[in-house]
């Protein structure tokens, strides 16, 4: 499936924003989205966010999910996941 430029852009954008957290902090994609301010369509929002659980999921990233109901819940923590 092909990415839009927006949806690429929110994605990497988010996963810079969410780096710079505080270790401890718990937050939600959207919180993220909100930080970086940038107008995309509802399905690549949908889409960035499916993304970066995917990594969060199997990427060694210093975020761990703690809740899984909707939407997902996260945290940063200090290091990798697994």
């Amino acid at each position: 499936m092909q990415k839009s430029k927006a949806q690429n852009h929110l994605y990497k954008a988010a996963i810079g924003v969410a780096f710079r957290l505080p270790i401890g902090t718990v937050f939600q994609f959207n919180n993220l989205s909100k930080c970086v301010n940038h107008q995309c369509n509802t399905t690549d929002q949908q889409e960035a966010a499916r993304r970066f659980s995917h990594l969060v999921k199997h990427g060694d990233v210093p975020f761990i999910i703690v809740d899984f109901s909707y939407p997902l819940t996260y945290m940063r923590v200090k290091g990798g996941n697994n």
